[in-house]
């Protein structure tokens, strides 16, 4: 089904990683590319750290699309809270 609305990928992910908890534990695991990256430097591997580092990029990315599509299916779910979304700026009609 589509939905008449555009969705904010900034702020459906921050609605996404404050309210569901896979959105919480995907988004906490991007301190786990800075983690790996500085221990990978650290020991030595700066080309290996250095390409931790670049995927983090993508996963960023991704992140913001699965946050998209949460609120979208959230919104399929509960469409009472349409309303709540529009005035906390996720969508846009």
């Amino acid at each position: 089904m589509s939905l008449p609305f555009e969705i904010d990928r900034t702020e459906a992910s921050y609605w996404w990683r404050t309210n569901v908890i896979a959105g919480v534990i995907l988004h906490r695991l991007m301190w786990l590319f800075i983690a790996a990256s500085a221990a990978l430097v650290w020991q030595g591997y700066q080309v290996l750290g250095f390409l931790v580092v670049l995927g983090m990029i993508p996963y960023g990315f991704f992140l913001r699309f699965l946050s998209a599509r949460a609120c979208s299916n959230f919104l399929e779910e509960h469409p009472e809270s349409v309303r709540e979304f529009e005035n906390s700026g996720i969508i846009t009609r």
